[in-house]
């Protein structure tokens, strides 16, 4: 899992279509390496981290300018296999190895090793807050930290089967996915006991769980091989498989909000949605390769490749910043919707004016102070819309819906 930052500052946009028409490279590392994980924490901070065979060290790769210039820089440990990137919380910064592995870095050049307590290779990590990370490795290891990732302990976990995980998401400090090859499996009781999802245990098919992201407490998203991407809506309880037009192995997945989202994988896939995954249709990329990572920041999107590509795509949506989406408890429901919607989370006394937006940019529906939380879209022609809140005190918030 990535650590997805949420941040307080509302960065508006000009431009009214949804962004670029294609992934274009940014830069090549030498030697050749494969990208494992990248991690936006901030609108101009990017890291990188990578798996090199070829004696050197430089594995972490950073950007403090919008990908204008990057660093290469000193990560310990030579010829060494990197798999993921956390930060509990947007300075200090965690990835994880082969070998038990963890090394972290506060924002300066310099990364230390933390002690793990374990040989085993350490493939998948996540923080639910400031304090509580976990971090999934081979044999069914599963570490805990409870002070901001400077020790772990290891939880001594039972589970269904100790396979070697591929990706881990807690929903918070009690519930979370462990998934991997052949298997996707739950903890209830803060990872101490794991059992197989129905529906994912050995014997039930050729499937393998290469990410997990959950939107909110019922909502999430996930892929894996052959070119799958589940969703589920009750908690990751019970999954359904979508159409994406491939079966290449779709390695990431990143969902703005419940509606628009990307996702990248073998074989140049990318590919986006913008209707919560019932289409997927393709991004060009001006490379084809392995795509192994994406994460997006505000407007810019991140994507790493099999031999040290940086692709970077501009996610523009109509006047409307991705951390519009993220920096407030805005639902809206029905969605899908027919008739009319509902939003909560912002109360009326502080909303100055409501937008309707079709994503080429026209506003299509305007209230001013309005006096109900109901919003008549049944006028509306079917496909993906913005609902937009400007509150009295300036902030802006905004949620995609479909309507009918």
């Amino acid at each position: 899992m990535k650590k997805i930052v949420f941040l307080i500052s509302i960065f508006l946009f000009a431009q009214s279509s949804i962004g670029q028409d294609e992934w274009e490279s940014n830069i090549t590392f030498a030697p050749g390496q494969t990208l494992k994980d990248i991690l936006a924490i901030s609108p101009t901070t990017i890291y990188g981290i990578s798996a090199l065979y070829s004696g050197t060290a430089l594995n972490v790769k950073k950007t403090v300018d919008n990908g204008d210039n990057w660093v290469e820089q000193y990560a310990g440990h030579t010829s060494m296999n990197y798999y993921e990137l956390a930060s509990p919380d947007s300075v200090d910064i965690f990835a994880v190895a082969n070998g038990g592995i963890i090394i972290h870095n506060s924002g300066g050049e310099t990364w230390a090793t933390v002690a793990s307590g374990t040989t085993e290779n350490l493939r998948t990590i996540c923080f639910v807050n400031s304090t509580i990370g976990f971090i999934g490795g081979d044999g069914g290891t599963i570490l805990k930290t409870t002070d901001g990732g400077a020790t772990w302990i290891d939880l001594e976990a039972t589970l269904d089967a100790p396979y070697s995980p591929l990706c881990l998401e807690m929903i918070n400090e009690t519930q979370g996915f462990l998934g991997g090859h052949s298997f996707l499996q739950v903890t209830f009781d803060g990872g101490l006991n794991w059992t197989f999802v129905d529906g994912f245990a050995p014997g039930d098919g050729t499937f393998a769980f290469r990410e997990i992201q959950f939107i909110n407490n019922n909502l999430a998203f996930a892929c894996g091989d052959q070119g799958a991407i589940w969703i589920s809506e009750d908690g990751g309880l019970t999954w359904t498989l979508q159409e994406t037009g491939t079966t290449e192995s779709i390695q990431d997945i990143r969902m703005i909000d419940e509606n628009i989202g990307f996702a990248c994988g073998f074989n140049g896939v990318a590919i986006r949605t913008e209707d919560a995954g019932e289409t997927w249709t393709n991004v060009a990329t001006d490379i084809s390769e392995n795509f192994y990572t994406l994460d997006f920041h505000e407007s810019r999107g991140y994507m790493g490749s099999y031999f040290g590509t940086v692709l970077t795509f501009e996610f523009i949506s109509p006047g409307v910043s991705i951390s519009e989406f993220k920096n407030h408890e805005l639902s809206i429901y029905p969605n899908p919707s027919v008739e009319s919607i509902t939003f909560s989370g912002v109360s009326l006394v502080d909303i100055s004016r409501i937008e309707v937006i079709q994503m080429n940019g026209e506003v299509v529906l305007e209230i001013s102070t309005p006096a109900q939380n109901t919003i008549d879209c049944s006028g509306l022609e079917s496909g993906t819309y913005i609902v937009r809140i400007h509150e009295q005190d300036g902030g802006i918030v905004s949620r995609s819906f479909i309507k009918k």
